[in-house]
């Protein structure tokens, strides 16, 4: 179980960085598909932050402390801060190159907790996992020149 719960901390920890991330492009994106980008940021971060929420209660359903501090989210995360401002391109490069990182997590969730029998933990991954694919292909479509 001890497996599952630290695989459920590292997805939480990188979710809660992407979110903190996508939330800063939503304010920070410029040029002239802003309102779009803009929109686009929005809906991508309000699902990240939901997600937070379902990842600690995993972890105190499964006996342990959902951890909630920035310090350390910053060292368990997957996922790198973002302390400067790129263009909207390079924000929805890095939004494709960290959903893949997502991507990862969740598959080894799925697959720690299929180990267990935690089905509802697996189902709400294959979830996570299939809502994470639709965002790298709109992300890819949105690059595409």
């Amino acid at each position: 179980m001890n497996k599952l719960v630290e695989q459920l901390r590292k997805v939480l920890t990188s979710n809660f960085a992407l979110y903190l991330k996508t939330h800063m492009f939503h304010w920070n994106v410029e040029g002239p598909n802003f309102s779009d980008y803009h929109a686009f940021f929005a809906t991508v971060y309000e699902d990240l932050f939901d997600q937070s929420d379902v990842l600690a209660e995993f972890i105190r359903q499964l006996g342990e402390k959902a951890p909630g501090s920035l310090s350390v989210y910053a060292q368990q995360s997957l996922i790198k801060d973002e302390e400067g401002f790129p263009s909207a391109t390079e924000m929805f490069e890095k939004l494709l190159a960290d959903t893949q990182t997502m991507l990862t997590l969740y598959q080894q969730l799925y697959d720690a907790a299929e180990e267990v029998n935690e089905h509802q933990i697996s189902n709400y991954a294959a979830d996570r996992l299939a809502a994470h694919k639709k965002t790298a292909w709109m992300v890819r479509s949105i690059l595409k020149k």
